[in-house]
């Protein structure tokens, strides 16, 4: 779930609620290095399919752990960037476009991409 929060008033905002894994996945799993949120959708998925017990029970103390984990590791804070074009002629809606330069380098562990892009 999504929501806003207003810092002089306290008050929230409702914005969005997913059921499905997000695109922001990577953000959660690179913070949490202990987690697959694909891994335990699959799983539960499974589960619920044969009418068993999902095997993925995450409670408020292990979540806690998990907290407490990426903070010792330095792995408090993650940055996603994306790239999408969009056609400010057209009220800014979706366009797609050739990419005539990509560069991304992964020589670092802690350096996560996730692309469809082929580079050569």
């Amino acid at each position: 779930m999504e929501f806003l929060v207003d810092d002089l008033t306290g008050s929230f905002y409702f914005l969005e609620m997913n059921t499905r894994i997000q695109v922001e996945h990577p953000v959660t799993e690179m913070t949490y290095s202990d987690l697959d949120l694909v891994e335990m959708m699959i799983l539960h998925g499974i589960a619920k399919r044969d009418m068993k017990r999902s095997p993925i029970q995450f409670n408020q103390s292990m979540y806690d752990q998990q907290r407490q984990n990426a903070k010792a590791s330095g792995r408090g804070y993650v940055i996603e960037g994306r790239v999408y074009a969009e056609n400010p002629a057209d009220s800014f809606a979706p366009c797609p476009c050739t990419l005539q330069s990509v560069q991304l380098e992964s020589k670092h562990e802690w350096l996560r991409i996730d692309t469809w892009v082929n580079m050569f």
